[in-house]
This record gives C-alpha cells, structure tokens and sequence, in this order.
C-alpha cells in the first residue's frame, strides 16, 4: 500500500464500541459485507507495539462522467485504516469523507511547527512550496506554487515572511522524497507501493520523529509564523475576509459536481449558476463589528451584495461562517452532498485580516508576518526633528488657497530651504 497518512495526537485509546460505531457510519452505504474488518488488532513491529483497525469495503456510486439522470452505477472500493501508537492516531484512507469531526473530542492537531521542520537536515532539499499569500487585497497574487531542484537556492526569502506554507515537498539525504500537507498533518512518502510491514515501520519512525523532535533554526524561519491560538484571538479584531473557492471551482471544471440547487420552502428548489455565484465573492469584504447585546462579545457583518444575513463569529480557537442564505446551497456529487456553508466552514475557505496588519487567520490557525514591523524602531530612528516642521498644512501646495511664496507651509518648500541653508553653511566652512 501506499502510505499518505494523516498524524494526530491523541487523547485516549479508542475502545472496540467506539471503532465499530466509526466503521458502521463510514459504510452506512456499502454494498455487500465487509470485504476486511479488524478492531483493535496488535502487531508488533521490532521491539514496538502498535494497534490498528481496518475496514475494507464496497459501494456503488453514479460515474461522475455521465448525466445524474441516469441509473447506471460503479464499483468502488474504499478503506479506513486507524493505527495507535505511542499516544497518536494515524489515519489512512480512500474513498471515505473526512472523519475528524467524528473523532474531535479523540484527536489535537500536531504543531504546524514540528510537521513543517520534522524531515528537515542540513542535506535537505526543498522541491516545493505550496503558498498562500497573507495579502488579500485585489491586485495581490493569492497563491503560489514553486519547484526547483533546491528552493533554498533559488527562491528569494526577501518577500517570504509574507507567504504561508500550506504544502512541502523535500527530498532527504536518502534521496527519499516526502510531501507535508501543513494543515492537516498529512504526511506522504513518495515511491513505489510497499507491503503493509513495510507501512507500519514508516509509521512507527514517523511517530517517533514527531516524539524526538527539537526546535532549532531553519531556512523556513524566513516564512509568516504560526501563533498561539488561545493566546491571540481573543485580542484580535477582524477588519476584512476573502474567500478561497479556487478547489470547489476545480471539482466544478473536472465535472466532480453534478448539480448545485438553492432550497427553500416546503420542498422547493432550483439550480443554480455555481460559478457565477461564486464569482460575486471574487474580492475581499469588509467587516463590521456589531456587539451582542451587552455582553462584551461580537460578531462581523460580512459586507457583501449576496446575503445581508452573512457573519463571521469568533469561536475559542477557530472562525466560523454563519449564513441563512448559504446554508440553503446544497452542492451534489455522485453519491453524496454538501450544503455550501459547510462547505466553507469545514474546509476554512476563507482568509482574515484584523486591526494589527501583520496579522492573519488562515486554516484554523493565525499566522504573523514577522518582518513586515520588524525594522519599525530602525526606520524611525533615521527620521530628524524640525521644528519648522510643525505648522505644516499641506502635504503640497493647494492652487485654490493662495500662499505667499515666502511662507508656503508645505513640506517642498520646508526642506529645499533647509537644504540650501545646509549648503550654504558648508560652502562658508570651506571657504
């Protein structure tokens, strides 16, 4: 099998109940019975032990390439593999949806830290980046994908501190490459198909990588930095939004998506023009803050031309979009569907500024641009007092209000005076 897997810390064993209610819910529509089904197994791998549980199992879905009226369906095959070890959960699948809300109150997010520098040496090279810009203005380039045989050569760290890193690729000394999905602690050793020993030996070291791992400098340092959610949040006030549907607009073009219908009513609906739709949130919006009651919290009205009812709120650790009106766009695939704002809200399709401009939320973390102010307290330090400086009115001179040429109390004028003042005293001195 292959081996892209996602690593979670755990906070407690899960119980044969707890696994078999998983795989039940999982398979709620497969076809037949089970094609492989084990529940908390022990395997020792060298001097480890590790548990897993496996479902193996098939359902019949409509072809994605043909019209949703028709009746024809195909095979498909689809897995769940959970392994426990060392106090983690790795999760392996294909053909399941996501099952993290299912396992919420059992799993806690591996710092974004460690599964960014984990594989990192001083022989390490950086194949890819995957990035998000934290400028979410119009004119901005919004994302950036780069490769190279080694970035650390070629990409300029200039600009860096700007970017988040949502994906790495690097290939290590053993000429092994791995890719790193940052936001969700997916990790993936490319290469050919390996055994099931094979998998669960690159689990244990992976685990034990995570478990041994030590901070130290590294060229990712130049990128935005993750901060400390409960710490920060709070604090923070939201000042504009933009939305991301640059995924749900793929599916769209690769014909993923059979139809999206706006509901409403008693069983009515109609179609809708998804990606015209979409389109009118292109830009970012601004947010305005609006108290609940007198209870010291808030919630921002998200301006848009779409819903007058669209809000962001702000949860402990996390943003949440609230709707009326999205909440009633079901996008349909083969097989199953999703309302539009759970869409977003599951998928955090959304980046947000606040008040401290080097500050953004993205993928349920924040993240600050640690060079954008950095050099504030150098830049001001240059700067000299003149005091005829202070009566300054204009920033240059206004044609409507007349000024005696004399006494202009623009800056222009201000400091040609004061620099042919200066070369008039160095023209005495040297003379």
């Amino acid at each position: 099998m292959t081996n892209p897997s996602e690593y979670k810390a755990s906070s407690g064993r899960l119980s044969n109940t707890f696994i078999n209610s998983l795989f039940r819910l999982v398979t709620r529509h497969k076809t037949g019975h089970f094609v492989t089904k084990i529940v908390n197994e022990n395997r020792q791998i060298e001097d480890k032990t590790i548990t897993y549980s496996l479902c193996i199992f098939k359902e019949k879905n409509r072809p994605s390439f043909l019209d949703s009226e028709g009746n024809e369906e195909e095979p498909k095959y689809a897995y769940l593999l959970i392994v426990q070890y060392s106090d983690m959960l790795i999760i392996s699948k294909k053909n399941v949806s996501s099952i993290d809300r299912i396992l919420y109150d059992y799993i806690i997010d591996i710092d974004y830290i460690t599964i960014s520098r984990l594989f990192l040496s001083d022989r390490a090279f950086f194949g890819k980046f995957s990035m998000s810009n934290m400028d979410v203005s119009d004119k901005a380039v919004r994302r950036r994908n780069v490769e190279a045989v080694d970035l650390k050569n070629t990409f300029s760290s200039i600009y860096a501190s700007k970017y988040i890193l949502n994906t790495i690729r690097i290939k290590n000394q053993d000429s092994s490459r791995i890719t790193l999905a940052l936001n969700t602690s997916r990790i993936n050793k490319l290469g050919k198909k390996g055994s099931f020993n094979d998998y669960l030996q690159w689990v244990v070291e992976v685990v034990d990588k995570i478990k041994n791992f030590e901070l130290r400098e590294t060229y990712l340092d130049n990128f935005s930095i993750p901060l400390n959610m409960q710490e920060t949040l709070n604090r923070l006030t939201p000042t504009s939004i933009l939305f991301h549907f640059s995924e749900i607009l793929d599916q769209l073009d690769q014909g993923l998506i059979e139809i999206v219908e706006y509901r409403y009513g008693m069983n009515k609906k109609r179609s809708i023009d998804l990606q015209a739709f979409l389109g009118t949130f292109d830009t970012f919006c601004e947010l305005n803050t609006i108290e609940i009651g007198n209870t010291d919290k808030f919630i921002y009205k998200i301006v848009n031309p779409i819903d007058k009812k669209l809000y962001l709120k702000k949860n402990k650790n996390s943003l949440k979009i609230s709707s009326t009106k999205l909440q009633n766009v079901f996008i349909m695939y083969p097989g199953s569907k999703i309302k539009l704002l759970d869409y977003i809200n599951k998928t955090q399709s959304f980046i947000v500024t606040f008040s401290e401009i080097d500050i953004v939320y993205s993928n349920k973390k924040l993240f600050k641009d640690n060079k954008l102010l950095a050099n504030l307290d150098s830049f001001m330090d240059v700067l000299e007092e003149h005091s005829e400086l202070e009566d300054i009115r204009f920033e240059k001179s206004d044609d409507s209000i007349p000024l005696e040429p004399h006494s202009r109390n623009i800056p222009f004028s201000i400091l040609l005076i004061l620099f042919l003042l200066q070369e008039l005293i160095i023209y005495f001195v040297m003379i």
